[in-house]
């Protein structure tokens, strides 16, 4: 920068310090606005979230109503009669848990189960107790094929079967071949130990599709989106429901399962959290997805808002960008006025400065400095003027002298000339004097 003019180092250093100044000032925008986003992206995903949760929790709470009031129905179906539980030998001459109701067995018997899905539309099962296992002898449940699903144990992985072995009744969600419903299992007792089970379920293939479209009206962002995920144990869990088609997230890979272990605690503490592996694109991205869980306590459902990591990049970018762009556009426009008025207050009048001292340097004592302004540049012209001046008029003086000595001069000279003069005649006039002698 040495061979620079100093209104263009001063220019320039100012630019430079804008320019930091400015950097500074984006980098601290782009932080608090990444913040701001983030803060109000998880606001949208607690709200959209708590009003699934909120909705669901109704919708729950009006079908468990309804479950309990049909179940009511199902067990007035029977009189009261006691209810016993023997062995018997079966046509291969196999024991087995016969189930009997006044002395009368259940098994094959459709009267109850039939009448119940008759009366409401639902369906009813009774169970036996077979060792630790649940069978069903009188149901009018189908199977996929059709057929009644008697003789059919209740999984062991359900979650009502080890509540049903510890004497407790089960009211919630649960899929039965295929369909969904909303189920009640009330244990039966033989005194104090557990003879069997009745059942009925309520067909919620309607409730579960409005369900599913509140959540995909939920958006988050562009494409993100609100959905649920059965993370109760059994043979369900990690089953996707809002996404459309039936998904389920398979928990033998260790990404997917790290994720499920976050998304429980996220869910527990209420937290907002980064992660790679997206459940909408199935599977691990380049950017991290946020997301947001919540667990519904009737259903136990966790109920989740995603967003795609892209779209969380794209949308501090969309605001960031602009706001670059702007002060470019600003330090540009601030460099041309900062090199305008370095050139008119600093490298112009130095450069005028700069001639008449050459002119000085030169000799011409004629050209005066001259300045209106009232700076430190002004106060150099004057002063530089002061210095002409004093040194015009020690100029004036020396020539004075000079003359002066000069004009001295002549004089002596003359009066040497002159005294030479008179000193030949006198000699002469001895000489012509001598020799008259």
């Amino acid at each position: 920068l040495t061979h620079l003019s100093i209104g263009w180092r001063v220019a320039l250093n100012a630019i430079a310090a804008t320019a930091v100044l400015l950097a500074l000032a984006l980098a601290i925008t782009a932080v608090n606005t990444s913040r701001t986003e983030s803060r109000l992206l998880a606001e949208d995903m607690r709200s959209k979230v708590a009003r699934v949760v909120d909705a669901t929790a109704a919708s729950d709470a009006s079908l468990t109503r309804l479950a309990n009031t049909q179940f009511q129905l199902f067990e007035g179906l029977f009189a009261a009669k006691p209810w016993t539980l023997k062995e018997a030998a079966d046509a291969s001459g196999a024991p087995r848990a016969v189930l009997l109701h006044g002395g009368e067995p259940l098994s094959q018997r459709t009267t109850e189960v039939d009448r119940f899905a008759e009366l409401t539309g639902g369906n009813a099962t009774v169970f036996a107790r077979d060792g630790d296992d649940f069978v069903r002898v009188a149901t009018s449940v189908k199977k996929e094929d059709g057929t009644r699903a008697t003789g059919t144990r209740l999984d062991r992985a359900h979650p009502a079967y080890r509540l049903l072995l510890d004497g407790r009744r089960y009211v919630g969600r649960a899929t039965l071949f295929g369909k969904p419903h909303m189920t009640e299992y009330v244990p039966i007792r033989q005194g104090d130990r557990v003879i069997g089970a009745l059942y009925i379920g309520i067909g919620i293939a309607d409730e579960l599709a409005g369900f599913v479209r509140l959540m995909q009206s939920n958006k988050i962002l562009d494409s993100g989106q609100v959905y649920a995920i059965d993370l109760n144990d059994g043979p369900q869990q990690g089953t996707v429901i809002g996404l459309g088609a039936t998904q389920k997230i398979d928990l033998g890979v260790p990404a997917a399962a790290a994720f499920v272990e976050r998304l429980r605690k996220s869910a527990a503490d209420s937290a907002v959290i980064r992660d790679p592996w997206s459940v909408l694109d199935s599977g691990l991205q380049r950017d991290s997805h946020a997301y947001f869980a919540q667990v519904e306590p009737r259903s136990r459902l966790t109920i989740v808002a995603e967003a795609h990591g892209d779209e969380l990049n794209q949308l501090t970018r969309r605001v960031i960008v602009p706001f670059a762009v702007a002060v470019l556009i600003a330090l540009a426009c601030l460099a041309a006025i900062l090199v305008w008025l370095a050139r008119r207050t600093v490298t112009r009048p130095i450069a005028q400065l700069q001639t008449s001292l050459q002119f000085l340097a030169d000799g011409d004592l004629s050209r005066p400095f001259f300045s209106d302004r009232h700076d430190e540049v002004g106060a150099l012209v004057r002063s530089m003027e002061q210095v002409r001046q004093r040194l015009s008029q020690s100029l004036q003086v020396v020539q004075r002298s000079t003359d002066a000595i000069e004009t001295a001069s002549h004089e002596i000279a003359a009066g040497n000339l002159d005294l030479s003069s008179r000193t030949e005649e006198q000699a002469s006039s001895l000489q012509q004097t001598a020799a008259s002698m």
